[in-house]
């Protein structure tokens, strides 16, 4: 959870020097790419077994992260727990059976 939590945050380069800001980039990269695959698998799992029901239209990665994230934010005591618990528990709130229209 916590390492979920800091990989899916908003970073910005803040290195100065063209090598240190390679290295940096790289871990950008890196982090987002964690971020997308936890995400993405957990969300597609659950809309295969029919535990969430995403809303009609077009729905963004950069969306379902912000529904994760402010998950993440609100509960930090749960940031033990394994990552693929807590995005099934955020997209759980924003889009299961209970709330599904």
């Amino acid at each position: 959870g916590s390492d979920l939590a800091h990989q899916c945050a908003d970073r910005q380069l803040t290195k100065r020097t063209a090598a240190d800001a390679a290295i940096e980039s790289s871990k950008i990269g890196y982090g987002m790419g964690y971020c997308f695959g936890v995400i993405n698998t957990a969300s597609e799992i659950l809309q295969a077994r029919g535990e969430i029901r995403l809303p009609d239209g077009d729905i963004t990665f950069e969306q379902v992260k912000k529904i994760v994230t402010n998950y993440l934010d609100a509960h930090p005591e749960e940031w033990q727990k394994p990552a693929s618990v807590l995005v099934t528990k955020a997209l759980k709130q924003a889009w299961g059976p209970a709330t599904a229209k």
